[in-house]
């Protein structure tokens, strides 16, 4: 009998990606046990996406992507057959990083599995509706791309406004999430990340604050859970 400890400080059904890293390590490990051998990324990467299946039948693989390799990820799947992820070789400029938030809007009652599930029966009741919208999606995340590399954090605060306008009119996105945006709009600009969840919580927002202590303060006083956000450009490493 093989046994083993996990120690994660990654909020558990919240959209960050916690699964992932869960499926990323142990692949890693389990193949090195017994095999008495190290792979690289991209072998422990195929693993873990199929490993992450059983945690969310339809998953995209962008999440086990990002954890294997960190950093900033560009990843596109056009079919389960063609799929481009390319690291980008960008690190998030310091201003940006110094701004950013994840902010708690309550955990989402639905899977990831659900959301997906969700997203394609608005696709097939509503084709055209739904491409537009995807297609201004797609193009909002090449705009932020450039954001990046142009450091200009007015665009980029920009794209997080508007994929955020997106994704709620997607409906993957709560009322309780909507309103807590709304409350924090006065110091900034978020949008939900992840699968989403529309019956209470969103899981955790990501936020561009122009005034963070002011936001600090006020996520404080409200006792909403946030965290400073912090980039990682190391991904898959062996402790």
């Amino acid at each position: 009998m093989l046994y083993g400890i996990i120690l994660s400080n990654i909020p558990i059904g919240q959209n960050l990606g916690s699964s992932a890293a869960l499926c990323v390590s142990a692949s890693a490990a389990l193949l090195e046990f017994y095999t008495d051998r190290q792979f690289n990324k991209d072998a422990v990467n195929s693993v873990a996406y199929q490993a992450e299946k059983y945690f969310h039948k339809n998953a995209s693989g962008v999440d086990v992507s990002t954890s294997c390799h960190g950093g900033l990820i560009y990843y596109r799947k056009e079919f389960e057959f063609l799929k481009t992820i390319s690291a980008l070789h960008q690190k998030l400029p310091k201003k940006f990083e110094d701004n950013l938030f994840l902010i708690n809007s309550g955990k989402a009652m639905e899977t990831t599995g659900d959301m997906v599930d969700r997203m394609g029966k608005l696709y097939n009741a509503k084709p055209e509706k739904t491409e537009k919208i995807l297609n201004e999606i797609e193009k909002i995340t090449k705009r932020m791309v450039v954001s990046v590399i142009k450091e200009d954090d007015v665009y980029f605060k920009k794209n997080i406004s508007d994929n955020e306008i997106l994704l709620e009119k997607l409906g993957v996105v709560s009322t309780r999430a909507i309103k807590l945006l709304k409350q924090l709009s006065s110091y900034g600009a978020g949008k939900m990340t992840g699968a989403g969840g529309i019956k209470q919580g969103s899981g955790f927002l990501i936020f561009y604050a122009d005034k963070p202590q002011e936001l600090i303060d006020f996520l404080n006083k409200q006792k909403i859970t946030f965290y400073k956000f912090r980039q990682n450009q190391t991904g898959l490493q062996r402790l």
